[in-house]
Parts: structure tokens; sequence; C-alpha cells
């Protein structure tokens, strides 16, 4: 038997484990059993990394900065714990022959349910009530809407993007989809379309739902020409990057009362200035990039456990999950 173990001891791989956010102990202590005889590097926010133990790091398992990154010569791969990495994928970031995956899966839930809420909130006037509460002032505001029946267009079909259209679905709405390219159109999707039929689609949609990372393709896919395109009391909402949609264009065509209104996450630049004319738009609603949860316990088990499964599979010699195409952004199909 203890021949046994020393071979296989011996077989195992060695790394050096960057982790640069905080780690519950009974996480930490779950990857030192599957790695057991590698070197683990343990930093956080007062503690960051240091450009020695960047430049010593073999794997990182979770998020740094680019500039970091960019430190990190003896790279062979990084486990975010985001699944947003468009700012790893620009050339000169990652090392040679390093591979990145990132946390798809991990946050289709959380953020598609903030998503139904925003549409509740504006189908329902929730906001108007909510800013006539703080005058005391009882009075009907008016016209509600119905999610029934509603046309609701996806720009993005990744783990948010579906998650939010088969909860729509759910409650009677009937869906439209864009992907990048053809694909079978899943049970839960109405219409699918391709990126070159967004000018043909817009106009049919009632709510327009961006899910999109940040690639050459999407900066500005929602520009002036495309708001335009959209109806009158249509309602956008962006849980994305920011730069899909043109900020400018966007606050013009909200002050010219066109949209219904605008649920936005994300932001061009973030923090949005505190001078920005979107903060005084009755018909904006504003938060912070927190749609993910990223702060609540729920959301962290739920990315550490995808994780974990990948954590396990590198140490395994097994086919990695969710590994990102640094081309284009996006996960690399049935990865």
């Amino acid at each position: 038997m203890s021949d046994f173990i020393d071979k296989r001891r011996k077989s195992m791989k060695k790394e050096v484990i960057l982790i640069p956010n905080a780690i519950k102990p009974h996480e930490l202590a779950a990857l030192k059993e599957v790695a057991s005889e590698s070197e683990f590097i343990l930093c956080d926010k007062q503690h960051p990394a240091t450009l020695e133990q960047l430049e010593k790091a073999t794997v990182i398992f979770g998020n740094v900065s680019p500039a970091e990154l960019k430190q990190a010569k003896n790279l062979k791969w990084i486990q975010t714990h985001s699944a947003g990495v468009d700012p790893y994928c620009k050339p000169g970031i990652l090392a040679k022959g390093a591979v990145i995956t990132n946390a798809t899966g991990a946050y289709g839930m959380p953020i598609s349910e903030y998503m139904v809420g925003t549409v509740l909130a504006f189908y329902k006037n929730l906001l108007k009530y909510k800013e006539r509460q703080s005058q005391a002032i009882w009075s009907n505001v008016g016209h509600i809407k119905y999610v029934e029946n509603t046309k609701v267009l996806c720009i993005g079909l990744g783990d948010i993007g579906s998650n939010f259209a088969k909860r729509m679905k759910k409650l009677g709405a009937y869906t439209m989809g864009i992907k990048r390219t053809v694909a079978n159109k899943p049970e839960y999707m109405d219409e699918l379309y391709t990126s070159e039929q967004l000018k043909e689609v817009l106009p049919k949609a009632d709510i327009i739902a961006l899910s999109l990372p940040r690639t050459s393709d999407t900066i500005h896919l929602i520009n002036k020409e495309m708001l335009e395109l959209m109806k009158d009391d249509a309602l956008i909402i962006n849980v994305g990057r920011g730069e899909a949609i043109d900020t400018n264009a966007l606050v013009a065509c909200l002050q010219s009362g066109k949209l219904m209104g605008a649920a936005l996450d994300v932001f061009e630049q973030e923090p949005l200035p505190s001078d920005h004319p979107l903060w005084q738009m009755e018909n904006v609603l504003i938060t912070p990039h927190v749609s993910g949860g990223n702060y609540d316990k729920e959301t962290g088990d739920i990315v550490f456990h995808l994780t974990y499964s990948n954590f396990k599979r590198y140490f395994n010699d097994e086919p990695l999950e969710n590994i990102v195409d640094l081309a284009t952004g996006y996960k690399v199909s049935n990865s």
C-alpha cells in the first residue's frame, strides 16, 4: 500500500496556486485535499499579491486585475469567479499558452431574477409609487402593463439570457432570442435569430434584455439607429457590459420620451459619475453592478461549487469546463 501511495504522489501535479480573494477555511481545505502536493499563496484586499508571488504562480483561483495578471509570466491556468472575463482577453495580458475558465452557470439564476424584478417594477409602476410614498401621496399613477403576451427579446442567450427567457416564458411572455450563430431553437424560445437579423426583430420587442460580454462586435451594438427602431414604449435592460449601449444615444432617446425606460446594472464608466444625467431620470433604474449578488452567501456557494469542480478536473487531468475563447470572449462550445 505504501508503494502505491508514493507512486501516486509522484504523479500528482505540483503547482503554485495563487488565491487572490478571501476564501473560507472549509473551501481552502477542500482545495488542499485535491492539490496536496502544491504550494498555496493566500492573498486578499488587505494583502494583495506581490510581484514575486504573481510571477511564481502557475495557477490562479479567483480574480486579479489585468495589470496583475500580466505579471503572471508562468501561469498555466486561471479559474475566475466571474462570468465576464473580457479584460483578460486583450493581447499581452495572459501568459502564452495559459487557459482561462470562467464561472458561467453561477450567475444565471440571481441575475435573471433581478431582470424579472426590474420588468415588474416598471410594468406595475412600483418606482413611481415608491417616489410618492416618500411624499405621503395617496394617488393612482395610472395605467399598468402585463407581462403575459409581452414580446421579450433576449440579446445574448448564454447562462443569463437563457435563464431570463425561461422565467419570462413561465410568466406568459412571448420570447425571442439573438445568438451569434445559427443554432437549434430551445423549447423556451418562440423565435430565434442571428446577430445579423437584429434590425429585423428589434421593432417587434416590448422588452429588450442585453446580457453580452464586451467584444469588438458588442461595443455600441445598441446605438442611435437601433434605439430608433425600438417601440416607443419599449423597456431596455442591460446586465452584461455597459459598452453594449451607446450611453449618449440612450440618454437622448430617454429624454425624448421614446422609451418606457431603462434598467441598468452596468455602464460604460463605472462608477457612474455623480453628475451623469442618467441619475436624474425618472424612467431609469440604476443599480451599481450588483445584479449577480456577488456578495451574497448563496451566490458565493454556487460559485465555489462550480469552480471547485473545475479545480478537481485540472488536477485529475480531465477536460476543463467553461474554457474561454480569447478571440471572442465567449465560452467555448461544449467546454
